[in-house]
């Protein structure tokens, strides 16, 4: 098939597992990702957009334009308030906003002048100033600040003047609203300016930029003298005798008005100079020299120490001789950069809405006093080079702003949506890899795998990736953007993480530990993201393509492309996905094409990898496979190996070829192996060491050897799962190097363990292979049908494979090896674990499937073996031993004939074992161990050996046991003729010598197993304290050799045992030391629990840490071309046409030289050359219906051009929408040669021309200039004020200084004609850059005639002081905003390590680990308690770690003083409450990884969006939020996680919080431990850990389920077998009292199964030193019945007496004298044996001094010395089962349940476990046993019964139950000659044994079913004695039936009424651990036929 055919099923496979089963898994990884989304979308829903209405801006004046509007720009703009109409200031003409200040209006308006008399500057002193300067209240913000000032009035003297400032200041840096604008402005009122180099030049300059500060002066002066003679002064004009005169004689109107305007003036403004304290405190003596730079700097920093620098001046390129300033004067100003723009950034990378008018954030330039200073400056250069007075001021006009929407939520998600988009990925990144791990594990790996998984992932992503942008859409999350570009791109990256999943998966073998690493890795490669954010203006687009290559940080830089365009009211659109809102080329087309990239590279890296490092599984490939052409066009597809080359493997198997059976001619090799060796690298293990073997067509061939023989290696190295190291085998006559591909399609594989779909149903897997091998629908169809009947599962074809039993579960295993045609086919134990009923099943199965195959099986049940096997091979340590048919083999290696007799007599359970000792029967192979009598030398020979050697001289006795006696007798006689004469007596005399019946059984297979395989090392001899004695004698020819035990002083119980408080101690202690060595082994706890958090933690700082590094601001020329070229700038003339001042300037701005400094003579700007260009106007043309618009409309100046739309909520638009013409008709134009388009608005409304064509043009428009605005406070010009002044000096005899400081004060008020420089400010630098421009141009406007304007030029820089206080506490700033992701870094660490504790409980609860403590004495709260100190002990270890890491990173908001003990109790307490929180999963989950995945995607999920949503809700200002915040946040505290993260979030917001406000000298640290802050959290986090470890114990007590007994209605009335009924007499009469287990009427009932008893009425006694046998088919009841013994689970009704003690109501007792072997080994794979040993020595009370010699004993009785120091995990399964028993045996108790010990044991290991049990029994105690092995049971048990649906229905010895319930005899006849005459024999057995049935007929092999009657035997050897020559039998053989077929005649009326019904059984379910996959068994007996027939 093709491979998209094959996709399409492992898909369809894939999807119906997913889809059809795992509803709340498929519900998870859908939902998860959603909600996050959710969460946003709740948050979107309740912060709607603000609607911001256009926003017009009061200008701002320069100290140029005069002292008042200086000032009053100082206080009455201080917030820079946003109106919604123009600005006075902004009007054509016109700058001043301030015509309705107190001090403009006449003094006429009586309302004013009463309301200035009612200003009370000493209770309100900042609401009088604005209320006096401003004419208004000031806003709420500034908030009436009270100040107590002493009530002295200002007075002349000094000391009294520095003691008011001094309270002055105190109370402003006292007064909370007023301590930041005083910290703002003190540097301007108190701050020095130095400047350097000291020049005369410099001097000049300097001096006339103080003007302002003199006027400042003179007003201080004139305010003292005013308060001397302002009332006389006052009076004088008013009413003055000689001013009345004056008025009458000289005074023409306009000469009084001009004199009493200033009068007024005057007057006013010095009557509020007086209450304006500020000036006594006001530093005028400015300006300080500064020897050099470095002097400058050094003076600086002192400076700054006290607040009063303000700033520094550096004159560049000056003669220091010369005493004036050059022509070109350039200079650089030096602030502290908490008072200006950073230099090393000219505005923000992309354009978000807003005007950029926050006055403290934004308008630096101006509130940090730098444009102040350069304007001052800029002012006296001028005059120092035009010697102008007064050359026009300079007002700085912020440009007017559109309405837009303000989207606080969109500028605070953008940051974080990166991360909002990766961490719900994390469950499915987590499961997927997982899977794709434990698949591959399976063995299923190839192209075709990775594309269906890449296949069904993606469509599985599909459904949460269209919910998510649709949610965002129309959620409004993204509302502007496309949803289907959001799609896409969620897709894409959808694509990269599931490659970046294969990737990660290549690495692991273990699924546990691909889920705990794979989302941390997932995560940790999205960290660069955070890094490459705050690098982001640092790095380049080659770096950024570089880091791309993590799909994460692709995706991350998707995301934030995406975000910032939604911020610009743009969205993401097909049309702009190539352009980046920022303008950098990393566009978000870049981003998804680095994904594909990514994906791509992924990808290749996983086949590649995958291919040379194919892990435990597949065959690596060189490096340089992609380079062959054979990878790529594959082999051609016929058999290129020649198999006559191939020699014969006798040939290669030298000295064995004597045990190698010759195979008949014409027989078809399928497999053909030679040679073949395996060596393993890890340990250089030699599996398969030089094997040559055929196996043939049309065969079964067993192939056998012990645990570790190389059996599995050499299937696997036959399916491709490894590699050869060298040799190869053929198969079909393909090479496995080089054809596997090929082979694959003719294979067939049922591996050792199940690998089954846990959710496919029975028929979808058998339809899935098929499929795969190429079937067409039809035949799979076909097919299908007839597989599923011949399985016997018809009934369960519908039922998911995770449902079905054991048995079942296998059939369906084998099944599926053979569908699709398969014709090799080789079965790994395919009856493992199965039992004997089920396992008949199978059997029918492979010999109904036989023909034209080639079946290879391996198997550790013996007869299975022999009855399935054509041909047996028996490999050990990778060799051929022999191989041959079965009959071939018992030839060469049997012992002979095994005769059993039955004594007569009722005493069944009489024990005659009293005198019995240990013996061996050995030959030259192995020894069989068997029991004599000790006096074996002295024995009589009884009757009934006299008998037996009378006939069969060479018999030998091997043993006897409770009422059965055994002989072994040899071959010879069945051909002699002498065992027909021999039974024929017995038969006569059999109840005259005492017995009552006998039985015949051949050599079985597993006794040439032990023979043939050499020692396996499994057993080692026992030594050390059991002292051996050999003794010898010699029996019937045989040589036997005997070791007589003497039994030790020590034994498995130690002198005393330990009881009350101090075995609980010693139980805590014993606890406690199990899990410090699990804990000390455990690479995989270390990690989780120490490594992983340490990294993450490590890693995260590290993240935090490097922030960009802290270079030096450079020096930044103020220029607008900074911004780019070309530009469009523009100007008007707003000045009268007879203004030459204004005419000039306008022309020097246009014409010569054009703006700035960059056409000056020598093109001072280098790179910016000019470029003369001899420009005309020109208007741009428009469309008719434009000029139509705006020539007929009815437009005024006010409102000159239609109106624009803003947005509403119904139509959201970021920016106005405007129709055509809005703006007006464009203005004249031309190209400047600065390259700029200058617009000319001459006499036009500019406010409506800017805001109309902002969308169009605004953004790149950075500034212009308007010239000859008007102050219309400035009533008087310059030559009237002069004029003034000299009529008053003639008037006066007043003092001169004081005339000459008014008139000087005079013009420095106020500048009547301005400049108006217009800015936008998201150019940072905009308004300085455009204040040079102005200032340049009034510099060469105002030149002397003569002097070329293209010489003169003044160019200022920017260079902000670098490493000041202030900059070090702005990063210490920046590094606090990174506390948030280290508190989600904290918590993604702290979540590994509680979630981590959970595994070893659930391994411990699953593999009945726990419940075998219980068993062995251990309370479960001492359990608990121990498991719990352990966790803590465990849980400070990280803690500690991460503690420490953060000291060493020193991260001050968790290490400082006060913050440390937070954080160490946040740490530890978190520990103490999620500790015990994780603790009831570990009731829940059965698979450790995946609860350990769960419970850490939990703990994420609830610790991250818990602090993350909570933290986002803080960041709006919004009641309503905040409100739903405290509700959550109150809630949430019921989460440990959520504690712990919200605690350290908080923690770093205090100290970012109290980091900042220390800047303005205020303390605002709270105590970390306060309630507020963690407080509450610990608290919290106290009570949930008591709460959740009571709620544990009452789980683990079943406080909430107490069983319910069952009423006394009757169960089946049916008849009971007669042995059954005698034993529940017994048991009823007290004949059972001193009985060690005593059962009487034990009922359990599931009352999920409607009520029928699992357990029913079962009676038994056991008595000491018996072995009860316990068997049945999988839920038959046997484990329910041991569990019920066990305490494991409640009892329904009825009571058992163990030694004693009451099961109901002594259960602690019980366990005491109780020793248990589960079904499945309850060990810790990290702890060696003796330390196994030695813990549960301790559980039972053995004194500590004797735990040691105890557990020694254990080791040594079940022979594991030379493991006892490895840790368990690496025992093979034999040694694992003896470990188990020995646990069992600690403490000697007297009755031991050994459930299943010997399953998949090989069977030398097997005998060895089998004598241990022997040995416990001699020593007087009980054991009772369940098994699926009969042959254990005939070994071991005494008694046994078989239970079938919770009742006995047979109990016995067991040759009185293969006597009452057996079939008779098997014959097995083998027939010679060429081709074997069968039809001759067939035809005499039919004739000679009436009833005989033919069960299996092969070649020349015959097996007969003969019936049991009297004279059988005899019959069956002297028939075939007499007619063997005639018949031509070259061999025969004959058995007793066994008791399997006993067992198989109970177990098919195991729910036989059940007949149709799928009968779900659910008796194992509570607690039973599944066999791999198996789960809990479902009867299967009542479908299968039984395989012989009555």
């Amino acid at each position: 098939r093709g491979l998209s055919g094959a996709c399409s099923l492992i898909l369809g496979k894939s999807n119906l597992s997913s889809l059809t089963s795992m509803q709340v898994r498929l519900v998870v990884e859908l939902l998860w990702p959603l909600f996050l989304f959710l969460i946003l979308v709740r948050v979107r829903s309740t912060n709607q957009p603000i609607y911001q209405g256009g926003c017009h801006y009061p200008n701002k004046a320069m100290p140029s334009s005069g002292v008042l509007p200086w000032l009053q720009g100082m206080m009455c703009n201080i917030g820079n308030p946003c109106v919604n109409h123009p600005t006075p200031g902004e009007a054509p003409g016109q700058v001043n906003n301030f015509n309705n200040s107190m001090y403009m209006n006449k003094l006429q308006n009586s309302m004013l002048f009463k309301s200035a008399n009612t200003l009370d500057f000493r209770a309100d002193a900042f609401g009088s100033l604005n209320m006096l300067l401003c004419g208004k209240a000031p806003d709420s913000n500034s908030t009436n600040t009270t100040m107590n000032f002493s009530a002295s009035g200002l007075t002349r003297n000094d000391t009294e003047n520095s003691a008011f400032c001094k309270i002055l200041i105190d109370n402003l840096e006292g007064t909370p609203g007023l301590r930041v604008v005083w910290s703002t402005f003190r540097p301007l009122i108190q701050g020095k300016v130095l400047y350097t180099p000291d020049t005369p030049a410099t001097r000049l300059m300097v001096k006339e930029a103080n003007s302002t500060f003199n006027a400042l002066a003179m007003i201080k002066e004139l305010a003292q003298a005013w308060e001397d003679f302002g009332q006389l002064v006052w009076d004088y004009f008013q009413n003055g005798r000689q001013v009345n005169a004056l008025r009458v004689r000289f005074m023409t109107p306009s000469t009084e008005t001009r004199i009493f305007d200033f009068v007024k003036n005057y007057t006013y403004f010095l009557s509020f100079l007086v209450l304006l304290f500020m000036l006594q405190c006001l530093n005028l003596d400015k300006f300080e020299a500064a020897d050099s730079e470095r002097h400058l700097m050094t003076r600086a920093l002192e400076l700054l120490e006290s607040n009063k620098y303000w700033a520094g001046i550096v004159f560049e390129d000056l003669n220091p001789t010369a005493s004036h300033p050059p022509p070109y004067v350039k200079y650089k100003i030096r602030m502290d950069i908490d008072k200006g723009e950073r230099t090393n950034k000219i505005k923000e990378r992309g354009w978000s809405p807003g005007a950029r008018g926050n006055s403290f954030n934004d308008l630096r330039y101006i509130w940090g006093g730098f444009a102040y200073l350069q304007d001052m400056m800029d002012h006296g250069i001028i005059r120092a080079h035009t010697n102008k007075s007064q050359p026009l001021g300079v007002f700085a006009q912020q440009m007017p702003y559109p309405c837009y929407v303000d989207d606080v939520f969109i500028q605070s998600i953008g940051n974080m949506l990166p991360m909002f988009l990766v961490l719900p990925f994390m469950y499915i990144v987590c499961m997927t890899i997982k899977g794709l791990v434990l698949e591959k594990a399976q063995g299923t790996q190839n192209g075709t795998f990775w594309v269906a998984w890449f296949t069904k992932n993606f469509v599985l992503l599909l459904v949460p990736c269209t919910i998510i942008s649709v949610m965002v859409k129309y959620g409004k999350v993204l509302q502007y953007s496309d949803p289907s570009v959001i799609f896409v791109f969620m897709l894409v990256f959808c694509m990269a993480t599931i490659m970046e999943c294969f990737f990660i998966s290549v690495f692991f073998s273990k699924a546990n530990l691909a889920a705990a690493c794979g989302g941390l890795i997932y995560f940790v490669l999205y960290l660069p993201h955070l890094l490459c954010y705050a690098w982001r203006d640092v790095l380049g687009f080659q770096v950024k393509i570089s880091v791309s290559l993590l799909s994460c940080v692709a995706f991350g830089y998707g995301c934030e492309n995406f975000a910032k365009y939604e911020e610009q009211g743009i969205g993401i659109q097909w049309s702009n996905i190539a352009q980046n809102p920022e303008g950098d080329r990393y566009s978000f087309i870049v981003s998804i094409i680095m994904m594909l990239i990514d994906a791509l590279i992924y990808w290749l890296l996983t086949w590649y990898i995958e291919n040379v490092f194919p892990g435990q599984y597949g065959i690596a490939k060189p490096w340089s496979f992609p380079f062959t052409a054979s990878y790529w066009c594959g082999t051609s597809a016929v058999p290129n190996a020649d198999p006559s080359q191939f020699k014969d493997p006798m040939e290669y198997n030298g000295i064995v070829a004597n045990y190698l059976e010759k195979p008949p001619p014409n027989m078809k090799a399928g497999v053909s192996i030679r040679n073949l060796v395996k060596i393993y690298k890890t340990g250089k293990k030699l599996a398969v060491d030089g094997l040559s073997v055929d196996f043939y067509e049309n065969h079964i061939t067993s192939f056998l050897g012990h645990n570790g023989a190389g059996k599995t290696t050499t299937m696997s190295i036959l399916t491709g799962l490894f590699a050869p190291t060298s040799g190869t085998a053929l198969i079909n006559g393909y090479d496995i190097r080089t054809d596997m591909d090929t082979i694959r399609k003719h294979l067939g594989m049922c591996p050792q363990h199940n690998v089954l779909f846990n959710d496919l149903t029975v028929e979808e897997h058998i339809y899935f292979y098929a499929r795969l091998k190429g079937r067409s629908r039809d035949e799979v169809k076909t097919e299908m049908d007839q597989m599923i009947k011949d399985v016997g599962l018809p009934h369960k074809r519908k039922e998911l494979a995770k449902n079905l039993s054991g048995g079942m579960q296998r059939k369906l295993s084998v099944a599926i090896a053979f569908v699709g045609g398969s014709n090799i086919v080789i079965l790994d134990e395919p009856t493992a674990g199965v039992d004997p009923y089920a396992r008949r099943g199978i059997w029918e199965l492979l010999l109904k499937y036989k023909k034209g195959r080639t079946i290879i099986l391996s198997t550790h049940h013996m007869d299975e073996a022999d009855i399935l096997g054509d041909r047996i091979a028996i490999i050990s340590h990778g060799k051929m031993c022999c191989y041959g048919s079965s009959l071939f083999l018992k030839k060469y290696f049997g012992s002979g004939y095994y005769l059993t007799l039955v004594k007569a007599g009722n005493e069944q359970i009489t024990n005659e074992r009293s005198g019995v000792k240990y013996c061996c029967f050995c030959n030259s192979f192995s020894y069989i161990h068997v029991i004599l009598p000790v006096s074996l030398h002295h024995v009589e020979l009884t009757a009934v050996s006299k008998l037996v050697r009378r006939h069969v001289p060479e018999a030998v006795f091997l043993e006897s046991i409770g009422q059965e006696i055994t002989y072994i007798l040899p071959y010879s006689g069945a051909k002699d003729g002498t065992f027909a004469l021999l039974f024929k007596e017995l038969d006569l005399e059999m109840a005259d010598i005492g017995f009552t019946n006998y039985g015949i059984s051949d050599t079985t297979l597993e006794e040439i197993f032990l023979k043939v395989a050499e020692d396996t090392g499994v057993d080692v001899e026992i030594t050390g304290k059991l002292q051996v004695l050999p003794v010898e004698w010699n029996l019937g020819g045989y040589n036997v050799n005997c070791n007589v035990e003497r039994v030790a002083n020590v034994n498995g119980k130690g002198s005393s045992v330990i009881m009350g408080w101090e075995l609980i101690r010693r139980q805590f202690l014993a606890l406690f030391i199990k899990r410090f060595h699990h804990a000390r082994r455990s690479r995989k706890g270390i990690i989780a629990q120490v490594i992983l958090p340490a990294v993450f933690v490590c890693l995260s700082l590290i993240f935090s840490v490097i922030i960009p590094p802290f270079a030096e601001y450079p020096n930044l020329e103020l220029q607008p071309w900074m911004y780019g070229l070309p530009q469009t700038t523009f100007y008007s003339n707003d000045g009268p046409p007879d203004n030459t001042e204004v005419a000039q300037v306008v022309d020097s701005l246009v014409n010569n030289p054009g703006f700035g400094t960059r056409c000056m003579a020598n093109n001072p700007i280098p790179n910016l050359p000019c470029v003369p260009i001899d420009s005309k106007w020109i208007t741009p043309s428009v469309e008719p219906s434009i000029n139509n618009i705006l020539i007929n409309g009815t437009w005024s100046m006010a409102n000159p051009s239609p109106n624009c739309q803003c947005s509403t909520p119904q139509k959201t638009i970021m920016l106005p929408d405007c129709p055509p013409g809005a703006g007006g008709l464009p203005p004249p134009q031309r190209t400047q040669n600065t390259t700029d388009t200058l617009q000319d608005l001459t006499g036009r409304n500019m406010t409506d021309f800017l805001l109309k064509t902002y969308e169009k043009a605004g953004r790149k428009r950075y500034g212009g200039i308007s010239v000859g605005g008007v102050n219309s406070q400035v009533r008087m010009t310059e030559p009237e004020i002069e004029a003034v002044i000299r009529d008053l000096k003639s008037l006066f005899n007043s003092p001169q200084q004081i005339l000459l400081n008014t008139k000087t004060l005079l013009k420095e008020l106020g500048t009547r004609d301005n400049v108006k420089v217009w800015f936008y400010n998201q150019a940072w630098h905009g308004i300085v850059s455009f204040l040079n421009v102005a200032n340049n141009a009034i510099l060469r406007g105002n030149l002397p005639t003569g002097r070329d304007p293209r010489e003169y030029g003044i160019s200022s820089s920017s260079h902000p002081l670098n490493l000041t206080k202030a900059q070090l506490s702005y990063q210490a700033l920046a590094a606090t905003s990174t506390d948030v992701v280290v508190s989600i870094c904290v918590i993604f660490a702290m979540s590994f390590i509680p979630a981590s504790f959970v595994l070893f409980l659930i391994q411990e609860r699953v593999n009945r680990a726990k419940h075998l403590q219980f068993v062995s004495g251990v309370n479960p709260a001492v359990y608990w308690v121990a498991n719990f100190a352990w966790d803590i002990c465990n849980y400070i270890v990280p803690c500690l770690i991460v503690i420490v890491i953060f000291l060493c990173f020193q991260q001050k908001a968790y290490v400082s003083p006060p913050n440390l003990p937070a954080l160490i109790w946040l740490l530890v307490m978190y520990g103490w409450s999620i500790t015990p929180m994780m603790y009831p999963a570990s009731f829940i989950f059965s698979v450790p990884s995946t609860a350990y995945v769960v419970l850490t995607c939990i703990n994420l999920f609830i610790g991250i969006n818990g602090s993350l949503a909570t933290f986002v809700m803080e960041l709006f200002d919004d009641d309503k939020i905040s409100h739903i915040n405290d509700i959550v946040k109150q809630v949430l505290l019921i989460f440990p996680h959520f504690c712990l993260g919200r605690g350290l979030i908080d923690m770093g917001k205090n100290q970012a919080m109290a980091t900042l406000f220390e800047r303005f000298g205020e303390d605002r640290f709270q105590d970390p431990l306060s309630w507020d802050m963690v407080g509450k959290n610990l608290c919290a986090m106290a009570i949930q850990g008591a709460v959740m470890f009571t709620i544990t114990l009452l789980i683990q007590y079943k406080f909430c389920c107490k069983p319910r007994l069952i009423s006394g209605k009757t169960f089946s009335k049916e008849d009971e077998d007669v042995d059954v009924a005698q034993e529940r007499a017994r048991v009823h009469k007290g004949g059972a009292e001193k009985d060690l287990l005593r059962i009487c009427d034990l009922s359990k009932v599931h009352y999920h199964r409607k009520n029928v008893p699992a357990v029913d009425r079962v009676c038994l006694g056991v008595p000491a030193a018996e072995c009860f046998g316990l068997l049945g088919i999988n839920g038959a009841g046997k484990t329910t019945t041991f569990k019920m013994l066990t305490g494991d689970i409640a009892v329904s009704g009825g009571e058992a007496f163990l030694n004693g003690y009451s099961i109901r109501t002594e259960m602690r007792d019980v366990h005491q004298n109780m020793g248990y072997c589960p079904q499945f080994d309850a060990l810790n794979d990290l702890l060696t044996g003796r330390e196994h040993l030695e813990f549960y020595a301790r559980l039972r009370g053995v004194p500590e001094k004797e735990v040691t010699m105890v557990a020694e004993w254990g080791i040594q009785k079940l022979g594991l010395v030379k493991y006892s120091n490895k840790s368990a995990g690496t025992y093979s399964g034999g040694n694992k089962r003896k470990l188990s028993t020995a646990i069992a045996l600690i403490g000697c108790p007297p009755v031991v349940f050994l459930d299943e010990p010997t399953t998949g044991m090989d069977p030398k290991a097997r005998r060895f476990l089998w004598d241990c049990i022997l040995s416990i029994i001699k020593e007087e105690r009980s054991v009772i046993l369940t098994s699926h092995s009969m042959e254990e049971c005939e070994a071991l048990c005494t008694r046994m019964a078989i239970m079938v649906n919770g009742q006995f229905k047979c109990l016995g010895s067991i040759q009185h139950l293969k006597s009452r319930f057996g079939d008779g005899y098997t014959v097995i006849v083998r027939v010679g000659g060429s081709p074997p005459a069968l039809a001759l024999v067939e035809e005499f057995v039919h004739e000679t044994f009436p009833g005989s049935v033919l069960k299996e007929k092969h070649h020349n092999t015959l097996q007969y079913q003969l019936p049991l009657s009297k004279g059988t035997l005899v019959s069956i050897f002297s028939q075939f004695t007499t007619h063997q020559q005639r018949l031509g039998v070259e061999d025969y053989s004959v058995s007793q039936t066994t008791l399997d077929q006993v067992f198989v005649n109970f177990a098919r009326y195991q729910h036989e009424e059940d007949n149709h019904a799928t009968y779900d059984n659910k008796v194992d379910v509570s607690d039973e651990m599944p066999m791999k996959t198996q789960n809990p068994p479902v009867p299967e007996s009542i479908f299968l036929r039984p395989c012989h027939a009555k």
